[in-house]
């Protein structure tokens, strides 16, 4: 079933509000929040202090029309859009590859290329294992989390504000799925989370994007070297 999110932004001062208990969604970048979270400015986004507003008061006296955008009442825009149906540049930029090896070996090939790129492993945690030792499920295939930091990339958020240490570090799964023999590896981006959520402190939007665009160039490095010695990984 599909999710709607109303938001409403008034032309002319981009005042955002929410009516009826409804989560806001930022246009921009598509991304769902609750009512209480600083947006940054960029867009249609501003930094606002939502209340709630009723549509019928907001309606009231105005035109209806529409656009491939949303319902318009008036100057006030109604933009809905489909929540499951619009991932947010965090999920469209996610970076994916298999390996054809065994995942006992993939495991550390994985874990060496991150180091070898200057990220540091905070911990290596096999979650299927955990699942079947704490709860008795033994229905997940071999799963790890590979947590890794890189002491640039930490250096530059916690330089922009200390609370986005709360986001840190970053993660990269690496699993297997049901249906073929190989090896998935997957990293969201934790930087540009903090960019689309909003995390970052107003004024900080040039510095969130170069924290991104640095993250980016780390995590390209990391993920070029895997393909590239992917084949020669288990050679003695």
């Amino acid at each position: 079933m599909s999710l709607w999110i109303p938001v409403v932004a008034v032309q002319g001062n981009n005042d955002y509000r929410l009516w009826s208990g409804l989560t806001v969604c930022r246009p921009r970048h598509r991304n769902c929040t609750d009512g209480t979270r600083r947006l940054p400015q960029g867009g249609f986004t501003t930094t606002q202090t939502w209340t709630s507003t009723p549509l019928t008061d907001l309606a009231a006296g105005c035109e209806i029309g529409h656009s491939a955008e949303g319902l318009y009442f008036g100057q006030h825009l109604c933009l809905i859009m489909n929540q499951s149906q619009t991932p947010t540049p965090t999920a469209e930029e996610a970076l994916h590859l298999t390996l054809d090896m065994p995942f006992e070996d993939a495991l550390p090939f994985v874990q060496l290329e991150h180091e070898l790129a200057d990220f540091e492993t905070v911990k290596v945690t096999r979650v299927d294992q955990m699942v079947e030792g704490m709860l008795g499920h033994d229905d997940i295939g071999q799963t790890a989390l590979l947590i890794t930091c890189h002491p640039e990339v930490a250096y530059d958020a916690l330089s922009i504000d200390p609370t986005l240490g709360g986001l840190l570090p970053c993660t990269t799964a690496v699993y297997e799925r049901e249906g073929d023999d190989l090896v998935h590896v997957h990293h969201t981006s934790v930087t540009k989370a903090i960019r689309d959520l909003g995390c970052a402190p107003d004024g900080s939007e040039a510095d969130v994007e170069e924290l991104v665009e640095k993250t980016g160039e780390h995590m390209t490095k990391v993920w070029n070297n895997i393909q590239q010695h992917a084949d020669t990984a288990t050679e003695v």
